[in-house]
């Protein structure tokens, strides 16, 4: 466990103490993070690029 030598005092402090790779920003000072995004969501994703690679492949285009 890592032991903090000073307590984070902006939304900065605390974006700096994050792993490398984390999934949020900075605006304001304020901390945005996103949720992950549901098992329903990566499915209707997943659909939505299959339809649209199928068009795409049966209509020859790109």
């Amino acid at each position: 466990m890592e032991v903090l030598e000073q307590i984070p005092k902006t939304a900065l402090d605390v974006f700096r103490l994050l792993p490398e790779g984390t999934l949020c920003e900075v605006i304001d000072n304020i901390l945005y993070m996103s949720p992950a995004p549901k098992y329903t969501h990566q499915r209707l994703i997943g659909l939505l690029f299959k339809q649209i690679d199928a068009f795409i492949t049966g209509h020859k285009l790109g």
